[in-house]
């Protein structure tokens, strides 16, 4: 009991710092401009703000930087944990800031809404719609990024009552680690719909991550998590300054984040320049894993991604050449961080230590298998409405596709085999989309007596065409 008591006295007595005397505990370096008499004003004024000049606490600092016009009081704290020699009042003054720090980032909800689908019509390309990004960042602030229809109404139907970016992300790590486990009830889903729903998204994931190079698949990783959020993507962001802005999305709530997509959890640096000062940015930050656990920019040999999260706000841009920041990680703590002004933060320094990242598997544990496989193993291994609408669909996937190729090389060559392989996949894409139909409407049909009445008419079709 005597030791709670000491630890509530000598935490009572450090929620203040004698004004007297701090003249003398300042480092006076001749490169710490300006001197510590052009601050005298400013500490005083900053020691007043709870009404008691005599000693600086943290009602002080947090009065400081909750009023935009307190920006000579938010200085003077500032300059006091650099200048300040190491001693308890530094320790107590960045204990003050990070505080504030905290504050702002715990009123920085990270709100997640509906994503926003495109319409095709808008979409001007003829035959690649599918390549079409830029309506993922809209000219206008105040819209919403748009997205292809089908992952965004799948994403939709996924993340249903998850209504924050962390949320979902969680949700995602659930449903891949429930497709990797082999016939998961999330890999599954409760209904034809829903299976359906969680195979698009974990195909959407995989492909983004397995099957697009390395460079182009840094913006998709920005782009993914902007449909995540409902929000937009920001690239084309700039600060007051016309500097670029240090977000790559924003939120559904217009949050902001910033995404890094690495192979390892070093030299991860973002540049000061870009930030609002007072303004929040969650910071995503994903390292691409092998098998072996170690890092890869090889996507084919990527099977996890290890994802850490925090906030990070600019509290103050160049104060006696230093800029202030304010990290808060994902286990709680936060952390006052200053450097040269205008140079590179670093983002990855002692970040495994800031929480556990949230650990997404991309390959069966057993074999290594790509989690579509999974969708293969619960065709064969089962025999229901949910087995049989994800085979139905997966066939429809294939012919449409095949279709649209065969078109495309048909309508630019004229060679009348590649019309015959167009026409043929149309047709066999109609009877695929009327059984998955049929199964979504509770009444799927035998796949196996389907196959031999599909192989049947296939060959009467063959026939006829002769």
């Amino acid at each position: 009991m005597s030791k709670e008591i000491d630890k509530l006295i000598e935490q009572a007595l450090a929620e203040k710092i004698n004004v007297q005397g701090l003249k003398d505990k300042i480092r006076q370096r001749p490169d710490m401009t300006p001197a510590y008499s052009n601050k005298k004003t400013d500490i005083d004024a900053l020691a007043a703000l709870d009404g008691d000049s005599t000693t600086i606490g943290q009602p002080d600092v947090t009065a400081a930087f909750s009023d935009n016009a307190k920006d000579k009081e938010r200085a003077a704290a500032l300059f006091l944990s650099n200048a300040l020699k190491q001693s308890s009042e530094k320790k107590e003054i960045n204990q003050f800031l990070s505080t504030v720090g905290k504050d702002k980032t715990d009123a920085a909800e990270f709100t997640a809404g509906k994503v926003q689908a495109i319409d095709p019509k808008n979409i001007r390309s003829v035959a690649f719609k599918s390549l079409q990004t830029v309506s993922a960042d809209p000219e206008a602030d105040s819209k919403m990024g748009q997205y292809p229809e089908g992952i965004a109404t799948a994403l939709n139907t996924v993340f249903q009552g998850k209504n924050t970016f962390k949320s979902r992300l969680e949700e995602l790590k659930k449903v891949c680690e429930s497709a990797i486990s082999n016939l998961g009830s999330v890999s599954k889903g409760s209904s034809p719909s829903s299976a359906i729903a969680n195979m698009l998204v974990l195909d959407y994931v995989s492909t983004l991550v397995r099957e697009v190079d390395a460079g182009a698949a840094a913006y998709n990783f920005e782009a993914f998590l902007a449909m995540l959020s409902g929000g937009r993507v920001v690239g084309k962001e700039l600060t007051s300054a016309g500097k670029m802005g240090g977000a790559d999305f924003r939120s559904f709530d217009q949050s902001a984040g910033s995404a890094k997509y690495y192979k390892n959890l070093s030299g991860i640096t973002q540049s000061s320049k870009g930030f609002k000062i007072g303004e929040p940015v969650y910071y995503v930050i994903a390292i691409k894993r092998g098998q072996s656990g170690k890092g890869t920019s090889d996507p084919r040999q990527i099977t996890s991604l290890n994802i850490y999260t925090f906030f990070l706000i600019k509290l103050e841009d160049n104060v006696n050449g230093r800029d202030y920041f304010a990290f808060k990680y994902s286990n709680g703590t936060s952390e006052i961080v200053d450097i040269k002004a205008g140079t590179a933060l670093n983002l990855s320094k002692d970040l495994k230590n800031k929480g556990e990242p949230l650990t997404i598997n991309l390959v069966t544990t057993k074999n290594q298998k790509d989690i579509r496989a999974v969708i293969e193993a619960i065709v064969v291994k089962q025999d229901n409405d949910v087995a049989n609408s994800l085979e139905y669909f997966k066939q429809l996937m294939e012919h449409l596709h095949t279709a649209n190729e065969k078109s495309q090389a048909y309508g630019s060559t004229g060679v009348i085999g590649k019309g015959d392989d167009a026409l043929k996949a149309i047709q066999e894409s109609e009877a695929s989309f009327n059984n998955l139909k049929l199964c979504l409407e509770g009444k799927c049909p035998d796949r196996r007596q389907t196959a031999i009445d599909e192989l049947i008419e296939a060959i009467a079709k063959q026939n006829l065409l002769k």
